[in-house]
């Protein structure tokens, strides 16, 4: 629309691979890597984001091969639980057992749609004064299309007080494939005024991760946190939930000069973009 060259990862995925043929020789391989890496020009306003199974066939030579073409690496940490462990409440201490018992006694879970998920999820960041770092809309419609059909592969799970009109207390949506169940998107509700009558269930969160554990667990997945890191993450997934196995994940990352400053500025462009009738480009 305004004649700029503009590339980012997919919204709300990540960027695997590369995968290449493994008739080839490892020299062959590594000049393959080279030639398919140097396309992502480092001229325009680029944010690539690729993340890699550091124990994938030719790990080392995507590693070298994304170094070497200026990528920064960093290891990203994932949290595991194997459908052939132990229940997730068994491990729980008593007091976290206890709490989620008695959450489970006090909310209701149920599925709810994608329109339903993204609304509040979208009214729990305005509370917090927050933007969402990717469209909505296309979460709505991934979770849309995840939901359909006769082998449905996204589930979203709600919970909120069984008292007749109370409102959401929290949500999550996973997915899953032939081997993992991801833990992929999950809010709170955040207190409107801040009142003592007014805040959330400090419990919701954690009973609907168990829901899914113990989903993932019955359909023989791992039960994935796919990489989700927050402030206290660490701690909610290793001993409060004790998340029994830990996982690393190669990461290669490559922002110009340009694409800082705009997600510097994202949220003033974003306004004005959305001023001047260009909201929908900018995202």
């Amino acid at each position: 629309m305004l004649g700029i060259t503009w590339g980012i990862s997919p919204h709300w995925s990540h960027l695997g691979g590369p995968v290449v043929s493994q008739d080839l020789s490892d020299e062959r391989k590594a000049e393959v890597l080279r030639q398919l890496i140097v396309q992502l020009t480092s001229k325009s306003p680029y944010i690539f984001n690729f993340v890699c199974n550091p124990n994938a066939n030719d790990a080392d030579l995507i590693r070298h091969a994304f170094i070497n073409a200026g990528f920064e690496y960093s290891r990203k940490v994932t949290y595991l639980q194997p459908p052939n462990d132990a229940g997730v409440m068994s491990r729980l201490s008593s007091k976290h057992r206890s709490h989620i018992k008695s959450a489970d006694k006090i909310l209701e879970v149920m599925e709810i749609g994608a329109d339903e998920f993204t609304n509040f999820y979208q009214e729990n960041l305005k509370a917090a004064g927050l933007i969402s770092w990717s469209p909505l809309h296309v979460a709505r419609d991934l979770i849309t299309k995840g939901q359909a059909g006769c082998v449905p592969q996204v589930r979203v799970l709600a919970a909120r007080n069984r008292k007749k009109g109370s409102p959401y207390e929290a949500a999550i949506a996973c997915a899953w494939d032939k081997e993992r169940y991801y833990l992929w998107m999950m809010t709170r509700r955040r207190s409107v005024n801040g009142g003592q009558n007014d805040k959330p269930h400090p419990d919701a969160v954690k009973l609907l991760i168990i829901k899914a554990m113990t989903h993932a667990q019955y359909m023989g997945l791992t039960f994935d946190v796919d990489g989700y890191f927050s402030q206290g993450s660490k701690k909610f997934y290793t001993e409060i939930l004790k998340i029994p196995n830990i996982e690393f994940r190669d990461a290669f990352e490559r922002t110009t000069g340009l694409a800082r400053l705009f997600m510097v500025f994202r949220l003033k462009i974003k306004k004005i973009a959305a001023f001047l009738g260009f909201r929908k480009y900018i995202n």
